[in-house]
């Protein structure tokens, strides 16, 4: 059964709760499982509802996030509650229930002391995991790799100078498809939506634009970088394309290598590195 908190206590609407809540813990423990809980709400915010669950011999705590937020907002804040969790910054997550919007995590008690020093140590961390692709996608490939040769090694180098560059000059990652390509564009009249999102991740725009327009010549993608951008493209801008164009290759190249298609992957990794000795 479950102990609901008395009248006086500070859970709101616990009538539209209950059934919700019963709902979550029959997923978490199974819909055949006897359990007795104590329910005590922990609400300090505004737009979630948390709760203490506590059993004869453990405590977890349980965060119904808003129903009115869209769907994406909800899957992204579960996303990167897991995240956080599973680099050690956040709470560990023991059940999702996307159905209900709800995720039941450890109970952390907080102790009084000087949280400031651990906190900025635990930001520091967390700023480090946002993965930058394909940068990430290119050295979990070559880590794969057996024997991987000396030319290839030279380049994984020089890719690791291009992401200290980029990220030195504020190019900062934001959501890309990282497989935008034409089988992956469905067409309809004059609009398009894009599929296939496996993918996806964060990244630098122009890596999109770069697979995109692989098939063409420069001119004719640097033509393209100009309908995307709305305006005119800047010679950095123009620069950085083509470097993104060279790394769409060497992409391609650690891909061929790790299914062992060695002719394949040896005429990606010279495109690559063609493009990164060539003047814009």
């Amino acid at each position: 059964m479950i102990n609901l908190p008395p009248p006086q206590a500070t859970v709101q609407n616990i009538d539209t709760r209950e059934q919700q809540i019963k709902s979550i813990l029959e997923n978490f423990l199974g819909k055949n499982v006897q359990y007795c809980a104590k329910i005590t709400s922990l609400d300090k915010g505004l737009t979630n509802s948390t709760y203490l669950i506590t059993f004869p011999t453990v405590k977890y705590v349980l965060k119904i996030l808003e129903e009115k937020e869209p769907l994406s907002s909800t899957l992204k804040e579960l996303w990167i509650s897991q995240l956080a969790a599973e680099n050690g910054i956040g709470a560990k997550i023991k059940y999702i229930d996307i159905e209900n919007r709800a995720l039941i995590m450890e109970y952390f008690p907080s102790t009084i002391g000087d949280y400031k020093k651990d906190a900025f140590n635990q930001l520091r961390h967390l700023h480090k995991h946002v993965e930058y692709e394909p940068f990430s996608t290119i050295y979990a490939r070559y880590s794969k790799i057996i024997s991987p040769s000396k030319k290839l090694s030279k380049a994984i180098e020089i890719v690791k100078e291009m992401e200290k560059k980029l990220l030195s000059d504020g190019e900062w990652p934001v959501l890309c498809h990282l497989d935008c390509h034409k089988d992956n564009i469905l067409t309809q009249k004059d609009s398009s939506k894009l599929i296939d999102w496996g993918s996806s991740g964060f990244g630098h725009p122009y890596y999109d634009i770069a697979k995109l327009t692989l098939p063409l010549t420069f001119i004719e993608a640097v033509n393209q970088l100009e309908i995307y951008l709305e305006r005119k493209p800047k010679k950095e801008e123009v620069e950085t394309l083509h470097k993104m164009r060279a790394l769409v290759y060497m992409c391609i190249a650690t891909n061929r290598f790790l299914k062992n298609e060695l002719t394949n992957g040896n005429k990606a990794l010279e495109a690559f590195l063609n493009l990164i000795h060539q003047k814009v």
